[in-house]
């Protein structure tokens, strides 16, 4: 199957023709709302599409995605711009930072920011954290998607509902056996 490996190989039939697989490399969309505001959890305000009111460059989002395969990664973000502004952004990815800019695009409601390359050398968790560089008091942009693409999104797995709250400390209470 040329253009990478597909992660489901469902036949699709369009105008008569039939494709092997629904699409090469099918990219991970993680909603910006899921990202862990960093330094500060409560910095970057978050709604049901996404970031708002996300100004300056001192708080940043965090992801945390864990690959089941090593091998190259494409992330790109879709963030709404105001019209007239540009916003510009850095995506550290496993050792590996990459920077983006883009304007608001006439008759587009979000604009599309490409980062990468990057290459994942072993399966794990890995953070992905966007910093904006657009200086401090600065309206950044609404963050809405971080989406992945390549071999290494192969059975990626990352939290796809937003949470707010502390993980359960009630995982590590011990237990009483039934008697």
């Amino acid at each position: 199957m040329s253009g990478g490996l597909c992660r489901l190989l469902v036949p699709v039939v369009v105008l008569g023709l039939t494709s092997p697989c629904l699409a090469a490399d099918p990219p991970l969309r993680i909603p910006a709302n899921t990202a862990y505001s960093l330094p500060n959890p409560e910095g970057i305000q978050m709604g049901k599409s996404g970031t708002r009111n996300w100004r300056g460059g001192s708080q940043r989002l965090g992801w945390y995605v864990a690959f089941a395969e090593p091998g190259e990664l494409r992330a790109r973000i879709l963030v709404r711009i105001p019209e007239g502004s540009m916003s510009r952004f850095r995506l550290g990815v496993a050792d590996a930072d990459h920077e983006a800019e883009g304007m608001a695009q006439p008759g587009k409601e979000v604009s599309v920011l490409e980062f990468g390359p990057y290459t994942i050398t072993n399966a794990g968790y890995q953070a992905l954290t966007l910093t904006a560089l657009n200086g401090e008091d600065r309206f950044n942009g609404e963050i809405q998607t971080l989406a992945l693409a390549g071999p290494a999104v192969l059975r990626a797995h990352a939290y796809l509902d937003p949470r707010r709250n502390a993980a359960s400390v009630h995982l590590a209470y011990p237990l009483e056996s039934p008697a």
